[in-house]
């Protein structure tokens, strides 16, 4: 947009000046004064008309200037569009708007549940009455995340359901208390880029235990012998591998492995963040329906994106948490780049319809039977914002405060960010992932 030229000052300097000869005159024929000579006394009439110029003068100085600055600010928001971050829309019917798309516009959202076993492992459901049950329960996708034991389930595939080709992996750290069944543990899932690449990241069959051991014996590229160690380092070189082969990774209930903050913050690469896992709150250990370690990896200026799942292993434990996947259509290549793009949300009861930033206002639509009665939306910073009522279908939140705290505080684009909680009735959350400032500005 071309800006017009910035108005000049002169006008107004004239009518400062015709001001202070008008005011200076006046005073000084209502007090007959004699300050300065008679000779140099401006006649009243011609002050009036001269300061009737003046403002008609800078009336016109006023609007140019605010002409400039309005031309400005356009041109600011009205660059190319493809600078954008993704899912971005520029409208310039009328006045310019700027439609951010923090998950996609278009598509179709796909339930999905990130971790389940079976029979393959540990689990009481053969992966055929797997797809069954979660079918029954809206389910579209399912990870198929049996311990130590990764096999391509396509062969239950139809038009309705997707299998992902994924696997569990388990670290044991020093025995607590005398018993190993109290050690704290690293447990990662490793997902598959295509569903036939099965091979394994830094294998060893020595790690494989129950129903596993039958399928393994029938891998011959389970081979290696790679000494898994209880560390950061050791977490952090499985990891390197499994990004190396195109595997998105997720870490699995922190507080059921009774990791403190020290064994989880140096990991890198991590995809995926178990911030509930059903199978750990039907047991009791609630923080594992928590997202403050969320929190404490995005302020690191970690990326990762927050996950809900089941981690059945029996029946009480399924469909109770899940993500929902914005896609073009249900095929292994969308579902997987949805995963490592962000375009979903974590829950176990909320939906969202919605969610998108149109001249720095979030906005949020909800279907109305999801029952949303909160929304919160907090930041790296301590600012933040909430809106309540009952049955809500749709929020705003103006973000201004936001961008301010994070220029006035000078967060790096990269650690800059906020996300948004939602609460049903029953105090259940859906959770988005961190929108970080390199991706809004």
């Amino acid at each position: 947009m071309k800006q017009p030229n910035r108005p000049s000052p002169f006008p107004l300097a004239l009518w400062i000046l015709a001001t202070t000869l008008s005011l200076a005159d006046l005073i000084l024929r209502l007090t007959d004064g004699h300050v300065i000579p008679d000779i140099l006394y401006v006649p009243m009439v011609v002050t009036a008309l001269f300061c009737a110029i003046t403002a008609v003068y800078l009336r016109r100085f006023l609007q140019a200037q605010k002409a400039f600055h309005a031309a400005q600010k356009a041109e600011d928001t009205s660059a190319d569009p493809r600078v954008y971050p993704p899912h971005s829309t520029f409208h310039t019917e009328g006045e310019p708007v700027m439609i951010h798309y923090l998950l996609p516009a278009d598509g179709r959202f796909y339930k999905a549940n990130l971790h389940t076993h079976t029979t393959c492992s540990d689990g009481c459901k053969t992966p055929a009455e797997i797809k069954e049950i979660y079918k029954a329960h809206g389910y579209s996708v399912v990870a198929y995340t049996d311990h130590e034991i990764m096999i391509d389930h396509s062969d239950l595939n139809d038009e309705d359901f997707l299998a992902i080709t994924s696997y569990e992996v388990s670290t044991g750290g020093p025995a607590l208390y005398g018993d190993f069944g109290e050690s704290p543990c690293y447990h990662l899932n490793f997902y598959s880029p295509i569903p036939n690449q099965t091979d394994y990241v830094c294998p060893n069959p020595g790690y494989v235990w129950g129903n596993a051991r039958a399928y393994a014996d029938a891998q011959d590229y389970y081979k290696g012998d790679h000494q898994r160690i209880y560390s950061v380092e050791g977490q952090n070189e499985m990891i390197a591998e499994a990004k190396a082969k195109g595997y998105l990774v997720s870490y699995n209930h922190p507080n059921w492995s009774k990791q403190p903050y020290t064994h989880y913050i140096g990991l890198e690469g991590v995809t995926a963040l178990e911030v509930y896992n059903t199978g750990c709150a039907v047991g009791g250990w609630t923080l594992d329906e928590s997202d403050h370690v969320l929190d404490e990896f995005l302020m690191e200026g970690k990326k990762v994106y927050p996950v809900a799942t089941d981690d059945n292993h029996g029946t009480h434990d399924m469909c109770g948490g899940w993500v929902r996947f914005k896609a073009p259509s249900l095929t292994y290549d969308n579902i997987m780049t949805a995963y490592a793009r962000g375009d979903f949300y974590a829950s176990w009861g909320p939906d969202i319809d919605g969610l998108y930033m149109e001249d720095g206002i979030l906005k949020m639509d909800f279907p109305a039977d999801s029952r949303v009665c909160r929304v919160a939306v907090h930041s790296a910073s301590r600012w933040a914002a909430a809106r309540y009522g009952e049955n809500m279908t749709h929020i705003e939140v103006d973000m201004k405060g936001f961008f301010d705290s994070m220029k006035h505080l000078n967060y790096p684009a990269d650690r800059g960010y906020f996300r948004v909680v939602v609460f049903d009735d029953k105090g259940r959350k859906a959770i988005t992932r961190g929108y970080f400032l390199e991706e809004l500005e």
